[in-house]
């Protein structure tokens, strides 16, 4: 949620409780590095099933505050003040030493992701904001892409379904440094897609809240004949 910079920063100002929310995550972010949670946590959700994929995702993600990679103008967080760049810095601060300790556990990570079946739009985009820190492996990369493609593949999965699922995973591929040529499957679905659902693809990306490499983004816009005018 975005807020403009005339908000008056109130007792009870919603403005107010983002900024107290924003640092209750970034110390929580702390706090789970400190006590060595990511790997319990990987570890414990790959041999309880995939079932348990979704949730890490989802609080690895809230974690890393992945809205905070790219600037966020006319909004509190853009006010200059020296309060707002020392919590900034604090959430980024934090945000790389938990990617750095997901990094070192990427492998058990993806490997359980790219095993969820069916995976909802919200995983998938948990997933993009993940792929930012901590970039999916090569060799459970073309798993993953295989396996969200086949669980919307055919005539019966409604467009803005599929529009969703082929733009997570374009973000995926871009923020793990993969663009269209290294990336057949994708590719070639993106290709063969309806024009409804290129074109909603296109739109999505243009659109894009979470982190993203743009530049990395740019060659699967123009796989569609867009061009992104997002700025990293």
């Amino acid at each position: 949620v975005a807020f403009g910079l005339d908000v008056t920063l109130s007792d009870d100002s919603i403005a107010l409780r983002d900024i107290q929310l924003v640092r209750y995550r970034s110390d929580l972010a702390m706090a789970v590095l400190i006590a060595g949670l990511p790997e319990v946590l990987i570890k414990a959700a790959a041999r309880n099933g995939v079932h348990r994929g979704p949730s890490l995702a989802a609080f690895f993600s809230a974690l890393l505050q992945p809205r905070f990679v790219r600037a966020q103008p006319a909004t509190i967080w853009a006010s200059g003040s020296s309060v707002v760049a020392t919590i900034l810095a604090d959430i980024r601060s934090n945000a790389d030493l938990l990617a750095d300790m997901l990094q070192r556990y990427a492998g058990i990570m993806w490997y359980l992701f790219s095993d969820v079946p069916a995976p909802m739009s919200s995983f998938l985009r948990d997933c993009t904001d993940l792929s930012y820190f901590c970039p999916v492996p090569d060799r459970v990369f073309g798993k993953l892409m295989q396996n969200s493609i086949e669980a919307v593949s055919g005539g019966a999965t409604p467009t803005a379904k599929q529009a969703s699922v082929f733009a997570s995973l374009g973000v995926v591929a871009a923020n793990t440094g993969v663009g269209p040529e290294a990336c057949g499957v994708l590719t070639e679905v993106l290709q063969n897609a309806s024009d409804a659902v290129r074109a909603s693809v296109a739109v999505r990306w243009q659109r894009w809240p979470g982190a993203l490499r743009v530049e990395v983004l740019q060659p699967w816009a123009l796989l569609l004949g867009a061009e992104l005018t997002l700025v990293d």
